[in-house]
């Protein structure tokens, strides 16, 4: 990342014409950081819950890729992506967006930083105990529904944001968390 900076903002006389501001660089980072979020709900709700119907070996893909993770959800080894798949992923989805974006290694930048953001809020609302009133807690909430609660509903009665909640609301498969009189302790 500081490399990247020094490239296109610290450049001093080495500076191209594709030069940036700081606030200019952010903005970049920043739009990263959101296209990870469409990238984070996409996979979850159309590859980690596609329905592999009655064929046997897209089950045993489905539960591999994800199936796992819901049968045992409290297992800290199947909550983070595998680093090698995801170096993979990410190198793929780089060069597929490369020719369409500006300043396609800041926005891989702001991605991957969005990754490891969804990492450890994903990892924290299954292990952690976050106090109530906070954004992590109604995160904790809303995860826990996804697991415990609505985890066999169709599809559009199924959350799937999992740092956020923002791509629920837009495509409508955002799902109210019953509101309790008191304050879960985990």
């Amino acid at each position: 990342m500081v490399t990247v900076y020094a490239e296109y903002v610290n450049c001093g006389d080495s500076c191209g014409s594709d030069s940036l501001t700081s606030l200019q660089y952010i903005q970049h980072l920043i739009s990263g950081v959101l296209l990870w979020t469409i990238l984070e709900y996409s996979l979850h709700r159309w590859v980690f819950h596609f329905n592999p119907g009655s064929n046997l070996f897209l089950i045993k893909i489905h539960f591999l890729i994800h199936g796992i993770h819901h049968k045992v959800p409290f297992d800290g080894l199947r909550q983070v992506f595998p680093p090698i798949p995801a170096a993979l992923l990410a190198t793929l989805i780089y060069y597929m967006l490369y020719p369409f974006v500006s300043y396609p290694i800041i926005k891989l930048i702001g991605g991957l930083i969005g990754y490891l953001i969804y990492d450890m809020i994903h990892y924290y609302v299954h292990h952690g105990s976050p106090k109530d009133g906070t954004y992590l807690y109604a995160m904790k909430r809303y995860h826990s529904n996804h697991h415990f609660v609505n985890h066999d509903k169709g599809k559009y009665q199924f959350s799937y944001g999992i740092s956020s909640k923002i791509w629920d609301h837009v495509f409508k498969t955002f799902v109210q968390v019953k509101k309790l009189s008191f304050s879960l302790r985990w």
